[in-house]
């Protein structure tokens, strides 16, 4: 199993993690607060075949528009190497008072890579100029609470509110559409994704989803347990892919976790 916390995971991603930092650092300079990793990184689930390398940056006061485009051009310098880089960028004003959604400064992440390609191309720093929102920062930032870890600034508890209960739970909830929605574009991700709001739902634990998949299995029929164990062996790097999954089994498999859902909310 070829799995890492930070305090183990290889050079080459930490030598990434300081990379970036120090970029944050020059650009940013004394607004920031705080760097924090959350994600599979602090929960000792990191593959460096696959795991994104989850960070939220916290910082004094807005991000003007040539820094936030400066810091894309950055990130996409950084982002893949070695490790995809997903990163949300946050005003103290955003969580203090609490807020949900979040209003965020500026995120980025592969999803967004040639998108964002694309504007730079363009020069076109005016699509960087919007203070969104987004629901996924409760969820981000109940880790960082719990289970994150400070690289540079402030320690945690001092500058991050507790998220309230309600929030984290429809932020968790919200995803929970989407991973069913993409079972068999992104099988891993929607399969464990699942079994992480279950697990959560029913006994108030955030775990990894390799914890939360061995988790679930004495939920699952045993004509079912395959796709899961498959999808931990994926995530952990025992098994280089998912074997063919039967159309009628996912589709049960959907419907089962969404009612096991259901029932515990």
């Amino acid at each position: 199993m070829n799995m890492y916390g930070w305090e183990n995971c290889p050079q080459e991603v930490r030598d990434q993690v300081y990379k970036l930092n120090s970029s944050l650092i020059h650009y940013l300079g004394s607004k920031i607060i705080g760097t924090y990793i959350h994600g599979s990184l602090s929960l000792h689930s990191f593959n460096p075949k696959s795991s994104d390398i989850d960070m939220i940056v916290l910082v004094s006061e807005k991000i003007d528009l040539e820094t936030r485009f400066n810091l894309v051009k950055e990130l996409l310098l950084l982002s893949t190497n070695p490790s995809p880089i997903e990163i949300s960028f946050i005003t103290s004003d955003a969580i203090f008072p609490w807020q949900h959604p979040t209003p965020f400064e500026l995120h980025s992440s592969e999803y967004w890579r040639s998108k964002y390609e694309e504007r730079v191309a363009e020069e076109d720093k005016e699509f960087w100029a919007e203070t969104p929102t987004d629901s996924d920062l409760a969820c981000h930032l109940t880790l960082v609470r719990k289970k994150g870890i400070c690289i540079y600034g402030k320690p945690i508890y001092e500058v991050f509110p507790e998220v309230p209960e309600a929030d984290f739970r429809s932020s968790i909830c919200s995803g929970i559409g989407y991973a069913a929605s993409v079972l068999r574009s992104n099988p891993i991700y929607g399969i464990l994704t699942l079994c992480r709001v279950l697990s959560y739902l029913e006994t108030n634990e955030i775990f990894s989803k390799r914890e939360a998949g061995l988790w679930a299995l004495p939920k699952i029929p045993d004509h079912l347990t395959y796709i899961v164990i498959n999808a931990v062996e994926v995530y952990e790097g025992t098994r280089n892919e998912m074997i063919d999954i039967n159309e009628d089994h996912l589709e049960e498999y959907s419907t089962l976790m969404r009612n096991h859902i259901d029932s515990a909310l």
